[in-house]
């Protein structure tokens, strides 16, 4: 098997939680970070959430890039490249599903690691891109990176992805969770299980989503789960990022979607490389382990 640099899964039993916006998020950040080399998105949903994500994203990203032509009197068909402002600078594919939609554990080991020899279909992004170095055309690349967006419904699709991530060098599952009366069991009991039986390869944090400063309660469960388990210190806030859709200038320096992630993917490749700590005091919008706002992937590079 292809030896990865290291892969990142996010996932919980449960729907609603913000899985697919934090694999999205963390696939944008690593993929900014050219020392990783090629970063690869696995949509392995059957529901196909992370690969609808990206179409609409394209498609309000190409209405932009029209709109701006027409402005600028370009003729139709010409492509300035500062015009498209977010880019996908990662590649995507989806898991092959039976109609059923469910797949053996087996299988799901299988079809993730063709996919780390390049043995895949990629998602391509329709539209004009500023980065054509591989990732955004048709033909697969050996991936460095993987992120993989799992689904919440197919016990078996979990297991087949968690068997995986024990065979890699470095994995690291991110388990999002809003502190809700119905989520935070969910993630309690999710993270017990991991505890018990996942491979010492295998790390572990619960990232706190939808996270209402303002409430009381918010508050006191997210300091109940930091005792008893790793939280990242960075939150993600409740309704900043998705206000008008979470993809939406994720490069602008004052896009908090850009900033909550960047420091997210921070934490995430502290944590890969074992230098991650606890902070004292909760963090929101972008601010690192530091207390600084966070500027990208400051850790170094790991490498295999």
């Amino acid at each position: 098997m292809q030896e990865l640099t290291f892969a990142v899964s996010v996932a919980l039993p449960k729907g609603g939680v913000g899985k697919t916006t934090t694999a999205v998020g963390l696939a944008l950040t690593l993929g900014r970070e050219p020392r990783l080399g090629t970063v690869l998105l696995v949509d392995a949903d059957p529901q196909a959430s992370a690969t609808t994500a990206r179409a609409a994203l394209v498609q309000r990203q190409n209405q932009r890039w029209r709109a701006a032509a027409s402005a600028r009197g370009d003729e139709p068909g010409t492509c300035r490249q500062e015009s498209f402002g977010t880019i996908y600078p990662f590649a995507q594919c989806q898991l092959s599903f039976p109609s059923t939609g469910e797949l053996a554990r087996v299988d799901v080991v299988r079809q993730l690691e063709a996919i780390t020899y390049g043995r895949y279909q990629t998602v391509p992004a329709a539209g004009p891109l500023a980065d054509r170095r591989g990732p955004d055309t048709a033909e697969p690349v050996v991936p460095n990176v993987l992120v993989i967006d799992t689904s919440p419904a197919y016990p078996a699709i979990l297991s087949g992805v968690l068997d995986f991530l024990a065979r890699q060098p470095r994995a690291l599952l991110v388990v999002p969770t809003t502190m809700s009366d119905f989520d935070i069991p969910q993630a309690r009991q999710f993270s017990d299980v991991l505890e018990r039986s996942t491979a010492a390869n295998v790390r572990y944090a619960m990232l706190a989503t939808k996270y209402d400063r303002r409430r009381r309660a918010d508050g006191e469960r997210l300091s109940g789960l930091r005792q008893g388990y790793p939280v990242f210190n960075t939150v993600v806030p409740y309704g900043a990022p998705f206000a008008r859709g979470p993809f939406d200038d994720f490069d602008r320096p004052k896009s908090p979607y850009g900033r909550i992630y960047k420091s997210v993917t921070a934490e995430a490749v502290e944590m890969l490389t074992g230098r991650w700590q606890p902070a004292v005091a909760d963090h929101e919008l972008g601010a690192t382990a530091t207390g600084e706002p966070g500027a990208p992937l400051e850790a170094e590079p790991v490498h295999a």
